[in-house]
Parts: structure tokens; C-alpha cells; sequence
């Protein structure tokens, strides 16, 4: 089986990217892309590629998040038509909980692939798995320069242990709801359709319409120039943030959306 039924965001690959310029057009039949939260979409895919689904990879959180049922969905189409299911959490892992999001919601995959918080800023990425999934494939061939990285390897172990013993998955949760709770204050004081959307640990500003798209840019360009870094991705919070830090944001959100607004 040669065949990948994708959804979500998993980097710049040729296999993530079908269709885009300079891909070559194989990706774009060996790559089939869905919608976040349908499965009608997912089980037409492996009706119209009958045993040629190898896997189906899916960000574990998008926008608001799983629908009720969904990636139980994803697991029985998956154990109905013989494909592995592999959830990506490089965003979520080690920030929705120690466990990831498939902790938290009670996602069972049988592959899943960490980054980003796990090691604290250092290049680390690891690939876990049912046994029953991995040890068939380790005849699979991987190398890169950094394979043997120790420097890694002790970043991404201190990282996990100082998140346990400091409670650093909790201490997101609560200051990104501070943020979130801050920005829709403000937002609802000015009577202006932006929303705060997603979830503590990984939000974002949208707006409710398109006719407000032109003062998110102007808010979010507002708050680059007064030294905050946001963007229209999600944001991510560690336990370097403080509540300090979310009081000088949110005071200065105040004054960068009043000058959007002029």
C-alpha cells in the first residue's frame, strides 16, 4: 500500500504539500487530503482506494478541536479497512498534557509523532507507536546528520521532567485562559467581531467575518510593533511566561486595537 489519506498541517515534505508548485504530480495521487471533523470524506477515500489506504495521519487539534466521535470514527474506519492510524502532535504534544492531546481526549492512534515543546526549542522530533506497528518496519530506512544528537536527547529529557515537576502543563492551561479571557474582554469592550478561538495552550485571533480580517492584520501588526509576537497562528506559552507577562500583553492589546481602529 503506497497510498496516505492526510489532514492537518505536517510540514513542507513533498508528501504534505500535493498540488503545490514545484511537487512533483505522483505526491498528488499518492496524497489524499480531508477536512478536520469529516468522516464521510475519509470513508469515501477508502471505498474509492480499496486496499491501498496505508495510513491516515490527522493533527490531533485544529481550530475548536475534535467533533464528539471523530477520531473514534477515524479508528474504526481505519480498523475496518486495514490502514494505520497515526496522529500528529507536534503542536499539542506536551501541551495539552504530558500525554498529548490524544491524553486528553482519549485518542487511540497507532502511531504518533512529537516535537517542538518536547525539547524546548532543539531540534527533536520522535516517531512512538504500538509495538505490533514498529517492530514490523525496522528494515525501514532513515538517516540524517543529527540522528546520533545527544545534546537533543538531554534537552528533550530535562524538558519533560522540569513539565512534571514544576506542573508546567497546568501553568499554560492557566495563563492561556488568562489570555484568552483578557483579549475577548477587550475585544467585546470595543463591540469589534474578533474572536478568540481554539483552546488555552494553543489559540488564536480570528475574525468572526471576513469584513474583519483587515483589523485583525492591523491589531496583530499593532502588538508586533509594541515588542508582542503574535500572529495569526495559534500562540504557545511556556513556563517562562509569567502572569506579568499576560497583563503587559493584554495592556497593550488595549492600545493596539485602539489604533486599528483609527
Amino acid at each position: 500500500r503506497e497510498k496516505i489519506i492526510r489532514c492537518g498541517y505536517h510540514g513542507w515534505h513533498p508528501w504534505t504539500q500535493p498540488g503545490r508548485t514545484g511537487i512533483p504530480g505522483c505526491y498528488r495521487d499518492l496524497t489524499l487530503e480531508v477536512d478536520y471533523n469529516d468522516l464521510d470524506q475519509i470513508e469515501t477515500h477508502l471505498k474509492r482506494n480499496p486496499g491501498q489506504i496505508a495510513g491516515i495521519i490527522v493533527e490531533a487539534v485544529r481550530d475548536h478541536g475534535p467533533q464528539r466521535g471523530y477520531f473514534d470514527g477515524v479508528r474504526h474506519l481505519c480498523d475496518e479497512h486495514g490502514a494505520v492510524f497515526i496522529l500528529d502532535e507536534v503542536k499539542t504534544g506536551f501541551r495539552f498534557a504530558l500525554g498529548g492531546a490524544q491524553a486528553t481526549f482519549g485518542i487511540e492512534p497507532d502511531l504518533a509523532t512529537f516535537g517542538k515543546a518536547m525539547c524546548n526549542g532543539y531540534p527533536g522530533s520522535v516517531v512512538v507507536g504500538r509495538r505490533s506497528v514498529m517492530a514490523g518496519r525496522i528494515d525501514t530506512y532513515l538517516a540524517a546528520t543529527f540522528h546520533a544528537d545527544a545534546l537533543t536527547i538531554a534537552a528533550a529529557l530535562t524538558t519533560i521532567r522540569t513539565l512534571e515537576e514544576q506542573d508546567g502543563i497546568a501553568h499554560q492551561w492557566r495563563l492561556g485562559q488568562r489570555l484568552m479571557d483578557g483579549l475577548t474582554r477587550i475585544f467585546t469592550s470595543a463591540s469589534v467581531e474578533l474572536e478568540v478561538v481554539g483552546f488555552p495552550v494553543l489559540a488564536s485571533v480570528a475574525p468572526s467575518t471576513t469584513d474583519w480580517a483587515r483589523l485583525r492584520v492591523r491589531f496583530i501588526e499593532g502588538l508586533i510593533a509594541r515588542g508582542v509576537y503574535m500572529t495569526t497562528h495559534p500562540w504557545f506559552l511556556s513556563l517562562a511566561h509569567t502572569n506579568a507577562d499576560i497583563d503587559l500583553v493584554l495592556e497593550r492589546a488595549e492600545l493596539a486595537l485602539k489604533d486599528a481602529l483609527t
